[in-house]
């Protein structure tokens, strides 16, 4: 039997080894229970006093574990030649823009970014998605929440070609995962109302076309998420690959 070869990834934060292409597993975790604690009372406390007095906590055990999170699971991507990756400029702020916002608390309780096939976060196709949050929190992977013409191209095709979609929704489950069906429009969208009595109208109307995947704590303290993160990607393929 061929030998798998091996990587280490302490440069990019991770002491521990990644083994290439079904030998995956890492046991050294970002995260440890104080990342949680911080996030609960961020929560609990979400307010401008409570952040000055506690940003360096913030940063030391949420935004800084989750970029160097960002840095090893894009080492993992090209390991296994998945065209995604990321870092902190991937992140999203903690900020909260409240303008027209009935909820006025000025950060978020979670710390979450993405992986894209640029490396930025201005991009239209599609993406694997983190957040950590008091909870646990989640990943998921396709296109998320895309505005009416940035979807067109992908309600076009699936009008177009449905066998295809279909093939592509085949893979994603024979990877063990299922399209989410949760962010989706009551009636069809404009512009596809004649499409009402197609085969795949529920489909039309989803506003994503994304895995989503729930995220417990213990996975996230004992380094799982990068597994899951890769096979994720890697089950999601044809899906990030629909629209091309």
């Amino acid at each position: 039997m061929e030998s798998m070869p091996t990587f280490t990834l302490a440069k990019h934060g991770v002491h521990s080894l990644f083994l290439h292409k079904g030998g995956t597993k890492l046991s050294n975790g970002f995260f440890t229970k104080q990342s949680f604690e911080t996030l609960s009372e961020l929560r609990a406390n979400n307010d401008k006093a409570w952040m000055e007095e506690n940003r360096a906590r913030v940063d030391t055990h949420c935004r800084e574990p989750f970029e160097k999170m960002l840095s090893a699971i894009s080492f993992a991507m090209e390991v296994n030649d998945i065209s995604l990756s990321g870092s902190k400029k991937t992140m999203f702020r903690l900020h909260r823009d409240v303008r027209f916002s009935k909820n006025k608390a000025p950060y978020n309780s979670h710390v979450s970014g993405l992986l894209s096939p640029s490396g930025t976060k201005n991009e239209g196709r599609g993406v694997l998605y983190l957040q950590i949050n008091p909870d646990g929190g989640r990943i998921g992977c396709g296109h998320y929440m895309l505005d009416a013409k940035t979807l067109a191209p992908l309600r076009d095709k699936m009008v177009q070609h449905p066998n295809k979609f279909r093939r592509t929704l085949e893979a994603v489950q024979d990877g063990g995962f299922d399209l989410s069906m949760d962010n989706s429009l009551t009636n069809m969208p404009r512009g596809y109302k004649e499409q009402a009595d197609h085969e795949l109208a529920d489909y039309i109307k989803l506003k994503s076309l994304a895995v989503t995947v729930p995220i417990s704590k213990t996975d996230w303290i004992i380094g799982d998420i990068i597994e899951r993160a890769v096979s994720l990607a890697q089950a999601c393929g044809p899906l990030l690959a629909f629209r091309r």
